[in-house]
């Protein structure tokens, strides 16, 4: 990054972007959505990416792995990872405050959570989205027409 690219874009007003995904904690938590930069976009996804139930049951694994572009036990290993995102999410809708109770036995890890998206979820994952501190949030058509892709 150029010298002074970062003062210049503050002193412009331009916002940052914070997509939900790659907001992690180095212990691979998600940061939680109220100490997102006040100045920037907040969202759970993009365009580019996949959908939160997309997200959810890994469809985007399996398109790259039906592309050729990963191995089977590469896919195999993303998915295990995938799984654990889901109760990292799960732990971070409950740490906003917004996990249906119904859910919460799902942290444990006692019982497996199903790669099927359930809608309350989505919601709740809104509703703690909403609380970022950032000036704008941005939310998919796509996923509130609960599109997996």
């Amino acid at each position: 990054m150029p010298v002074g690219f970062r003062e210049v874009m503050h002193q412009a007003e331009i916002q940052g972007y914070r997509v939900f995904y790659f907001e992690r904690e180095q212990n691979g938590w998600f940061r939680a959505p109220g100490t997102y930069s006040h100045r920037a976009l907040a969202c759970l996804s993009t365009h580019d990416l996949p959908t939160l139930k997309g997200w959810w049951s890994g469809t985007d694994i399996a398109e790259r792995e039906r592309l050729g572009r990963l191995g089977s036990e590469q896919a195999a290993e993303l998915r295990r990872i995938r799984a654990e995102d889901r109760i990292l999410l799960l732990s971070a809708i409950k740490h906003a405050e917004v996990l249906p109770p119904a859910f919460e036995p799902l942290l444990d890890g006692s019982q497996p959570v199903s790669a099927e998206l359930p809608l309350h979820i989505c919601v709740a994952a809104h509703a703690m989205l909403a609380k970022a501190a950032s000036r704008l949030v941005a939310v998919q058509l796509e996923d509130l027409a609960g599109l997996e892709e």
